[in-house]
């Protein structure tokens, strides 16, 4: 997904509202990849200043999977994109960050790389800067990722598949990557992404669960979607539960762990989950134990948390690299 940020005035807002006929909610916005370009289309007439929006690769896997990079594992990125200019915006944040590159390119006409816009308003006067804020979300060429062909996943030597559960749809093709991660010797990493979704797709993630998932990333929101008790299910899995302020709860091998959430200056929440998964697949890759894993995916979470959009300040996650070679 290409992560979209824009700011407008007051007058800029009502007229966004006015042409949506929607009202700010904390929920994503929802609309086809034709929708998702008259909206931005009408966004950049709107905004008066062009250094109010900026434009950075994202999606949950890939937030993960560059964290991870910057803290020294080799990496690869698969995914769908589009014939169009955010797609070039995806694959030169995958090459600055030293991610390999498996993109697959939609060819079709009018095909349109997945976009996740956030538009902010601010008033004079307000301190934080902030008082309103929309999302709209078009996963558009992002989901045909479930056409790809499995045996062209280069598993070779990989320690970790990182996957979003946005893939439970399409049960027959996430039990194909699982297998084809067992047959490798892969782990299995998944992130529920959504609650609502978690509870459409019930059944199929928890048969994709059953069959091998070692890691799980999920909200406290999304655990009680899924309506399952880790005590009972294999101590092979280890759950990652983020409970946002509350912090972040872990089983792993049978045994509960708990991490304080980071205490840090908050500037943008998104991404800060994403970049938690990474970080803490990268220190279990290194085999740092669970508490030590805890402690430098919640440093990288606040790296994400100081920043604005979903890309933690790249500074601030190589400076975690240096502590973490260290140890």
């Amino acid at each position: 997904m290409c992560d979209i940020h824009a700011e407008v005035d007051g007058d800029g807002w009502e007229k966004l509202e006015n042409f949506l006929g929607w009202e700010s909610t904390d929920a994503p916005h929802h609309v086809g990849g034709d929708k998702a370009r008259e909206i931005l289309e009408f966004l950049g007439k709107i905004i008066k200043d062009q250094n109010s929006i900026s434009y950075n690769a994202g999606g949950s896997a890939l937030n993960a999977t560059r964290v991870a990079a910057w803290l020294g594992c080799r990496t690869a990125m698969y995914g769908c994109v589009g014939a169009d200019p955010f797609a070039e915006v995806i694959r030169e944040s995958l090459n600055l960050s030293s991610v390999d590159n498996r993109l697959m390119i939609d060819t079709e006409r009018d095909s349109a790389t997945g976009t996740f816009c956030t538009v902010r308003c601010s008033y004079p006067g307000d301190d934080s800067g902030v008082s309103r804020k929309l999302v709209i979300a078009s996963p558009a060429s992002a989901r045909r990722v479930r056409e790809l062909d499995l045996d062209s996943i280069d598993l070779n030597g990989a320690h970790v598949l990182h996957a979003e559960g946005l893939l439970a749809d399409a049960p027959q093709f996430l039990g194909g990557l699982i297998q084809r991660c067992q047959n490798s010797g892969t782990l299995v990493s998944i992130d529920l992404v959504s609650a609502e979704f978690a509870r459409r797709h019930r059944a199929a993630l928890m048969q994709a669960i059953d069959r091998g998932i070692d890691f799980i990333f999920c909200t406290r929101r999304e655990f009680e979607a899924l309506g399952c008790e880790p005590r009972s299910m294999s101590e092979r899995i280890t759950w990652i539960i983020k409970a946002d302020r509350e912090g972040v709860d872990c089983r792993s091998g049978g045994l509960w762990h708990h991490i304080d959430a980071p205490q840090c200056a908050v500037v943008d929440e998104i991404g800060a989950g994403d970049a938690f998964a990474g970080a803490f697949l990268a220190a279990s890759i290194a085999h740092k134990n669970v508490p030590r894993c805890l402690e430098i995916a919640s440093s990288a979470a606040a790296c994400a948390l100081s920043a604005v959009g979903p890309s933690p300040e790249r500074a601030c996650v190589e400076a975690l690299r240096r502590e973490f070679l260290a140890d």
